[in-house]
């Protein structure tokens, strides 16, 4: 039974005797044959349209190294590239995984990421993705990807421009967040983070500090009231123009205080 794997780019080259060809002169009562086990290799190939074997299985031979490298004779370096997927088959089953290493070198070795487990046996057949990693037809979208766990790490389009992880949209790492993250991590205990000019950020603290944020000694900060000491108790407040109070009570001047000193005598 010829799949198409074993069909040759080469027209004259399918010439195998019937059924698995069309040798030129072919008996008529073989014509049927051949078309059949044609339609029966392209209904095959459909059946699993997401993996195609270019026939690398059939014009070279396979070599199981080890449990995560195959060498396949010839070169194959440009179908075989890495972050392409591919599928193998041994004595032992189906193995699926993804190309991560290919190189030259008395053939071509490849070494595979495996998604579970790893080759036990002899390799009988190999077929690969049907989209290519690189230059791909179309371009992968995918609706959410499992990250490392089938269900708890769910990464998913949140809008235009934004992802989520399991529902919770996160910060993207610009603007304001790019900013924080140049100013990297405070290098003392009481540091600030100041604005100090358009886009930029400094670490502060002390005296520096307070002059940045207007209360330094050289500036004249308005306080609609100062707790003394306490929490509550001893509010200082302004009661009218050039007048304070305490808790509410009005505090006389030095000038009225004395006056009222020499009138009481």
């Amino acid at each position: 039974m010829a799949d198409i794997r074993s069909w040759s780019t080469t027209a004259a080259s399918n010439n195998s005797s019937p059924p698995d060809g069309w040798p030129e002169g072919q008996a008529p009562s073989t014509v049927n044959n051949s078309a059949r086990e044609n339609m029966r290799a392209i209904k095959k190939q459909w059946s699993q349209g997401e993996w195609f074997s270019h026939g690398d299985d059939v014009d070279t031979s396979i070599i199981r190294k080890d449990g995560t490298n195959i060498s396949l004779s010839g070169t194959h370096t440009a179908t075989y590239h890495v972050g392409r997927r591919l599928r193998a088959r041994d004595t032992a089953g189906d193995l699926y995984g993804t190309i991560e290493a290919v190189t030259f070198s008395g053939g071509t070795q490849v070494t595979m990421n495996w998604d579970t487990g790893s080759l036990t046996a002899t390799v009988t057949a190999v077929e690969l993705a049907l989209l290519s990693k690189t230059n791909p037809s179309s371009p992968p979208q995918l609706t959410t990807i499992e990250l490392g766990h089938a269900s708890d790490t769910t990464i998913a389009r949140a809008s235009a421009g934004e992802i989520s992880v399991e529902g919770t949209q996160l910060a993207k790492l610009d603007g304001n967040l790019q900013d924080l993250d140049t100013l990297g991590a405070a290098s003392s205990d009481g540091e600030f983070a100041v604005a100090t000019g358009a886009g930029a950020l400094a670490w502060e603290s002390g005296a520096t500090l307070r002059t940045s944020v207007g209360v330094g000694t050289g500036d004249s900060p308005q306080f609609t009231g100062i707790e003394l000491g306490h929490a509550t108790d001893t509010t200082i407040a302004r009661a009218s123009a050039g007048e304070i109070s305490v808790e509410g009570a009005q505090l006389a001047k030095e000038s009225t205080a004395t006056a009222l000193a020499i009138a009481l005598g």
